[in-house]
């Protein structure tokens, strides 16, 4: 999820975050709008709420601390008080692209897969180089909608748009998988490694596929070394390793 003056991203793609404690006395209205973009928590609600009411911020401005306040509701799981903050921004400036992408994360969060898509083409609209909102509409195309050449398709843009985003090879990757095109989804998997060494959940995914390769190997392995001594399929010598590393074989 996105902020104003501080990106994070929950879950979906990178988080970047700065952490700055408030100070015991009360803040100047300026203060509170840098704590509200960079701090996180209670600490930002309550300085987000101090700008919002100060007064002092218009337009553009004052819709950005309801983001910003939006995105730490959305953080603390109350996903009303972050829709209706992101509405707000967009009430305030109708043309903000990263307020219908936040909300579009939010009605996603809410399970509610068609308005989360409509933030998300709006937010392509406005900003037909969002790549983020490009991976993220596929995450919803991919699930609950399952229609992965929609999802895979979001993702090729989101790569084109930043070859170096590890998720959106990983979310592919995903698609692929489930579209039973493993080779495709070994090498996205693949990508995302090189490009995150550190991305647990790309490992894990193409583990599984491996995995499953495995286990298909051993059933086999099972219905070839039960089979009779007199089978011609087994007069070779047969040598299989399976998912313990064992191997049968016949002479």
């Amino acid at each position: 999820m996105a902020r104003v003056g501080a990106l994070r991203i929950f879950g979906l793609c990178p988080i970047v975050e700065a952490l700055l404690v408030a100070s015991p006395t009360r803040a100047a209205p300026a203060d509170d709008s840098k704590t509200c973009a960079e701090a996180s928590g209670d600490v930002a609600i309550a300085a987000c709420t101090r700008a919002i009411k100060s007064g002092r911020f218009k337009g553009h401005d004052l819709a950005s601390q309801y983001v910003n306040r939006g995105v730490e509701y959305n953080s603390a799981s109350e996903l009303d008080r972050a829709i209706a903050d992101f509405s707000e921004a967009i009430r305030l400036n109708p043309k903000f692209a990263m307020a219908f992408y936040n909300r579009g994360i939010a009605y996603r969060s809410k399970n509610d897969p068609d308005r989360a898509i409509a933030d998300y083409n709006e937010a392509i609209r406005l900003n037909p180089k969002y790549g983020s909102a490009f991976n993220n509409r596929g995450l919803v195309f991919y699930s609950p909608k399952k229609n992965y050449d929609r999802a895979i398709a979001d993702y090729n843009e989101a790569i084109r748009l930043d070859p170096k985003n590890a998720r959106a090879f990983n979310n592919r990757g995903n698609a692929y998988d489930d579209k039973n095109d493993h080779d495709r989804a070994i090498a996205d998997y693949n990508e995302a490694i090189r490009l995150d060494p550190e991305y647990a959940i790309a490992f894990n995914n193409r583990g599984d596929i491996h995995e499953v390769g495995v286990h298909l190997i051993a059933l086999l392995l099972v219905h070839v070394c039960v089979r009779p001594r007199s089978s011609p399929a087994i007069q070779p010598v047969l040598i299989v390793v399976d998912s313990n590393g064992r191997g049968c074989f016949d002479s």
